[in-house]
């Protein structure tokens, strides 16, 4: 990274190339600021390489080289080393390639990577471990069989061009390995083993901390990779590998396309089109494909999706493509449907192909192009840069295909080419060239496939679908981008980034800090409007769920191209009223955001809008109160310990009785009466700024005194145990919750610094405890804060096979366990404090990060710099002090909650408990 003009320049990574004499091509790349190692080993060998064995056969053959070796005969030593030097291993295997993925300490490397290459290069291959790899697939197999996108698949398999290696199962299970004995499986891993790992086929990239390791050592590392990859295996052997996995053959055949596939789908309805488009070359198809996608995603006027929504046919609509080799390309739009969509999905289909006709008539305009190498160039300038084990990922996949000053570049947009291209690709865009998968309850089938049983039927569209009623429409493309800037300044700099500006008046409290120290010309925008009518009563809170829900709706089609912008921007509720926050390229940043509110108090929600997301937000809390037990828990906690706090069951009844008339008369209250707070972080003078503030004064005009509601709690009530009742639910699901107080005095911030201590510490112990002790509970923890901002303390689990007073019993254990923890070991506190001490400190260059901690501490005196207090607090706070909180909870007198939903009474957990039933 260099610094021009006090501007920030990534520069490139510093990667050095060799071919080693088995053929094996290697790649180092230097890191700078790493604090890991990594080595990145691709293989171009996958699933169709296997093509002449059982199905599943490469992925059991990936399985197979995580176990015993020539040299490590003990499956773990790698995954011991690894936990010793805090690394990590990965492995995937797809259509034509086989990935290994290891990092850890860079002190640690040279081991890893020899027992790594032990394992690739001299897999034992036991039976005892082929047997148990078997199970292993089968149980995965098993645990993915009810998986939507695994089905749809194995329905795709189905159909196409059986001729084509895309069409084998490629995960395996027991039954496709039963048809050869062990013995026989082992041959044949060491044949395919024997192809697979040569060094011809093999591309490594290591990625090391600069000046990291001697040129002796990197000898050395280039000794063990050329010695790891030299099997000369049988020619005729190789040929009959490579014949089996010809992908020359198209995936589908002409007469599978144009079809309509049914497929049965429990719960939701969708339909995805896909195009298979020939013959389309590499070098414009990724720019012009990205400008189509973004095309038919746009949810402008009279786009494909607004004329969807509008006839109330679809939820959603997305579209992708991907490569399928040989220059054939897919383009797809997955469609999610509404119940009427589902019921018309024949006039959707149709739709789509009239909006593919339109593109056809009128064409694209060589400006978009333009525009979008704009986007795509600033979006990039924006992205964090890739990590190094990324690079090291991209570079080992590259090198089988790129010369090596290629590798490592960064994917740049080429106008040029895709506006050329554009005529071959969309007239290759028609329903001939296409496969349609309705996916829904309401499918019609007569067949199913193999492994996953998933129904479907195969129905031939060459014949024009008899629509009872066309969807007319006049189409039209997206407008120019009006929050595109070509310009991206940094401002001069007025102020130092700490310093605080404040502008206050009746009805806005605007603060403000310029930052452009990582010159880049971006900010972060907070605003807040408190509004009485919005949280007064269950109804109002109730109404702003579906009035937001149909506000976002709306607003995302008025501003859909702001993001192609680099401006990102949301509207959600909180408890007293709704936050807007925008974010990205300050140019025209602050442009959206008085025009996001300009809509905002505009917006009126019709009835047709009110009906459609009303079901979607009472869905939503059905499910997080019925299927989320803990949600509906940690709600009653939170409801029980603040004063005026609505319960999620009585929004829930609110929702359920609104009527349209509700909502109309809710809306048209809102704005009256507003308080206004908003933050700014980033790129903008004080000019601008004071413009915005005088913008925000304009529209919302000062008529009545608002005060900002504060949050007040309850005061904890020693011994208390809430008794709740979930009939739904079978499982024991119990919280233990405490307040660690020590004395009135005490200020939040040193309560919020033992709490996430406490969390800290007993967090391992929770687990070791309860889960590997006891084998009580799949779903356990603890949580620091659980109530609102008042900082606590909350052991947590959801146990199939135990009663209450057995939790409770063992979670007592766990806090028993902490004390002897940090009165044993010294080194405890001081590695806790270090931890969260960085935890607590934003980066510093994450500028949205350090916005959004300084408008979670808008009230304090300097927002920015609030978490120095908290880590000060936690600097501060002494093994005494803790101690105390341990005893304090292992006294069921003092100030702490219960939350189960046993049915019966829980008395003997304490003498002084008192019983409070909700059903």
């Amino acid at each position: 990274m260099q610094t021009q003009n006090n501007k920030v320049v990534e520069t490139p990574p510093k990667l050095t190339f060799f071919i080693l004499k088995n053929g094996l091509k290697l790649a180092i790349l230097h890191a700078k600021n790493s604090r890991k190692a990594s080595v990145s080993i691709n293989i171009n060998k996958g699933h169709y390489h296997a093509s002449a064995y059982p199905e599943g056969f490469a992925h059991l053959l990936e399985h197979m080289l995580f176990n015993a070796s020539e040299h490590y005969n003990e499956t773990h030593e790698l995954d011991e080393h690894l936990g010793d030097y805090h690394g990590q291993i990965n492995a995937w295997t797809q259509d034509e390639t086989t990935h290994f993925q290891l990092s850890c300490d860079p002190s640690g490397m040279m081991k890893a990577c020899e027992i790594l290459l032990d394992r690739l290069n001299a897999p034992l291959l036991t039976l005892n471990d082929i047997e148990k790899e078997i199970q292993a697939i089968d149980a995965e197999f098993k645990l993915k069989i009810n998986d939507p996108v695994s089905r749809l698949l194995s329905v795709q398999k189905t159909i196409c061009n059986q001729q084509h290696p895309f069409s084998r199962f490629s995960t395996g299970n027991a039954t496709t390995f039963s048809v050869s004995s062990l013995s026989n499986i082992q041959r044949m891993l060491r044949e395919l083993h024997s192809v697979v790992m040569q060094g011809k086929h093999v591309c490594v990239c290591l990625s090391l901390p600069e000046n990291l390791l001697q040129d002796n050592e990197l000898a050395k590392l280039a000794s063990m990779f050329e010695e790891s990859f030299s099997h000369k295996p049988l020619k005729a052997l190789e040929e009959r590998i490579e014949k089996a996995a010809n992908t020359q053959r198209p995936i589908y055949k002409y007469e599978q396309m144009n079809a309509i596939v049914h497929v049965k789908q429990a719960h939701h309805h969708q339909l995805m089109k896909s195009y298979i488009l020939h013959k389309i070359d590499k070098q414009g198809a990724d720019s012009l494909l990205v400008l189509l996608t973004h095309m038919i995603e746009s949810k402008h006027l009279n786009g494909l999706h607004n004329v969807l929504l509008t006839h109330n046919y679809i939820t959603d609509l997305h579209c992708y493509y991907k490569s399928l080799g040989n220059d054939c390309y897919e383009l797809c739009l997955s469609v999610e449907l509404s119940e009427q969509g589902a019921k018309h999905y024949l006039q959707i289909m149709q739709c789509i192909n009239d909006y593919f006709a339109y593109l056809r008539d009128i064409g694209i305009e060589k400006w978009r192009f333009r525009e979008k190498a704009v986007q795509f160039t600033l979006q990039a300038s924006l992205n964090k840069s890739a990590g190094n084990e990324e690079i090291a990922l991209n570079v080992s996949h590259q090198m089988h295909t790129l010369a090596f000053n290629e590798c490592g570049k960064e994917d740049s947009y080429n106008t040029e080419d895709a506006y050329n291209l554009l005529p071959q690709v969309i007239e290759q865009i028609k329903e001939k060239q296409s496969i349609c998968y309705f996916l829904s309850p309401l499918a019609e089938t007569d067949s199913s496939t193999d492994h996953y049983q998933t129904e479907y039927a195969v129905f031939s569209g060459h014949a024009e679908p008899k629509l009872e009623a066309r969807i007319n429409t006049q189409f039209a493309l997206p407008r120019q981008n009006p929050f595109m800037s070509g310009q991206h300044a940094l401002v001069a700099q007025e102020f130092p980034h700490y310093h605080l500006v404040h502008l206050a008046s009746n009805t806005v409290n605007l603060k403000f800090y310029q930052d452009t120290q990582f010159g880049l010309a971006s900010g972060e925008c907070y605003i807040s409007i408190t509004d009485p009518n919005m949280y007064q009563t269950s109804q109002q809170v109730a109404v702003k769920r579906v009035w937001l829900a149909c506000l976002n709706e709306f607003l995302a089609a008025k501003f859909f191209d702001a993001k192609y912008a680099s401006i990102h921007f949301r509207v959600y509720p909180h408890h007293h009223g709704v936050s807007i926050h925008t974010s990205g390229m300050s140019e025209r940043q602050l442009l959206l955001c008085i025009e996001l509110i300009n809509a905002v108090k505009l917006f009126k929600a019709s009835e047709s809008q009110m009906q459609r997301h009303l079901q979607k937000c009472i869905a939503r809390m059905l499910s997080a109160t019925q299927q989320k037990p803990f949600n509906q828990l940690f709600g009653e906690l939170n409801t029980r310990y603040s004063e005026n706090l609505l319960s999620n069951a009585t929004i829930l009844g609110s929702l359920q009785s609104l009527t349209y008339a509700d909502v109309e008369a809710c809306q048209d209250q809102y704005f009256a009466h507003n308080y206004i707070e908003s933050l700014l972080v980033g790129n903008w003078s004080q000019m601008a700024i004071q413009r915005f503030n005088q913008q925000l004064n304009s529209r919302f005009i000062y008529k009545s005194s608002v005060t900002k509601p504060s949050a007040k709690h309850i005061s904890v009530k020693d011994g208390e145990h809430i008794h709740k009742t979930l009939p739904s639910i079978k499982e024991e699901n119990v919280i233990w919750h405490y307040i660690p107080q020590i004395s009135p005095s005490d200020q939040t911030l040193q309560l919020a610094a033992r709490s996430l201590i406490l969390e800290k510490l007993l967090a391992p112990i929770s687990f070791e405890v309860l889960r590997q002790q006891n084998k009580m509970g799949y779903m356990l923890g603890t949580g620091y804060k659980p109530i609102g901002s008042y900082p606590g303390i909350a052991l947590y689990i959801q146990s199939p096979s135990h009663e209450v007073t057995q939790i409770y019993a063992a979670m007592k254990n766990v806090v028993e366990h902490g004390a002897t923890t940090l009165a044993s070991d010294h080194e405890v506190l001081p590695h806790l404090v270090k931890e969260l001490c960085k935890q607590v400190t934003p980066k510093e260059k994450e500028l949205s990060q350090r916005a959004s901690r300084a408008w979670l501490h808008f009230e304090d005196e300097q927002p920015l710099s609030s978490y120095r207090a908290l880590r000060d607090a936690l600097l501060a706070t002494t093994t005494d002090e803790l101690n105390i909180c341990l005893k304090m909870m292992l006294d069921s007198t003092r100030g702490q909650t219960l939350l189960t939903q046993n049915t019966k009474p829980v008395s003997s957990l304490s003498k002084h408990v008192i019983l409070a039933e909700f059903y």
